[in-house]
């Protein structure tokens, strides 16, 4: 994504695109990202409650799904998660402060 101001818009205008680009542009991926992880995390929620249920026998095969789901994909989620709220703090920060430099001018 490129966030791009036209020549022709006054200062003001200037952030108040760039203000609407980090707003709306930005955090739709990260409503977006959220979303996905979201659904990563019920996902593998659901294969624990298979993974612990009678319907599954194999108990090398429950094991190493536990471990994948705990070692490996709970971790990402997490990382994924936190990074997410990072940037949107971020952007939240960013956008406050091009309202300020806004305001000042």
């Amino acid at each position: 994504m490129v966030l791009r101001v036209t020549e022709q818009e006054s200062p003001n205008g200037d952030n108040e695109i760039l203000n609407r680009k980090l707003r709306h542009d930005l955090q739709a991926q990260l409503i977006n990202m959220k979303g996905f992880c979201g659904e990563i995390e019920r996902a593998a929620s659901e294969l624990m409650i298979y993974q612990k249920s009678d319907s599954c026998q194999n108990t090398e095969y429950t094991e190493n799904l536990e471990r994948v789901i705990t070692d490996d994909i709970l971790p990402c989620i997490k990382f994924l998660s936190i990074s997410t709220e990072k940037l949107d703090q971020l952007i939240v920060g960013l956008c406050s402060s091009v309202i300020n430099v806004e305001k000042q001018a």
